[in-house]
């Protein structure tokens, strides 16, 4: 059986997979709360910030969400929660890396087609 598996981002509105907007602030207000404000805010904001599009990119690469739980669990509005948990997530994001080869095997593509010469230590993708 696999465990349930979310992820807490920010996002402006209610969508298929969550019932409320958690706006930037609120979401660092919780950060430094569970961290009781041990934490570097800088990381912490551009890590809050780059969350705004995970549920979309993770989407497009596979990985299915459920639609938001009801009742009593209150991380329907925060939390984006993964239809068949973390192993599924895992093998949805494996199978999209392997769709578009490694970033080595690319970067050595790229550098063939323009002529550049690469050293030894790069030639093995």
């Amino acid at each position: 059986m696999n465990a349930p598996c979310d992820i807490r981002f920010a996002h402006a509105d209610a969508s298929a997979y969550v019932t409320g907007a958690y706006p930037d602030e609120e979401f660092w207000d919780d950060l430094r709360r569970v961290t009781d404000g041990q934490t570097t805010e800088p990381l912490a904001r551009l890590v809050i910030q780059a969350s705004a599009d995970i549920d979309r990119w993770m989407l497009a690469r596979g990985v299915r969400w459920q639609a938001p739980l009801r009742g009593t669990l209150h991380l329907a509005r925060t939390n984006i929660f993964m239809l068949g948990g973390g192993k599924a997530m895992m093998n949805a994001l494996y199978a999209a890396a392997a769709r578009v080869g490694s970033i080595g095997e690319r970067i050595v593509r790229a550098a063939h087609e323009v002529g550049m010469t690469l050293p030894p230590h790069l030639r093995a993708y």
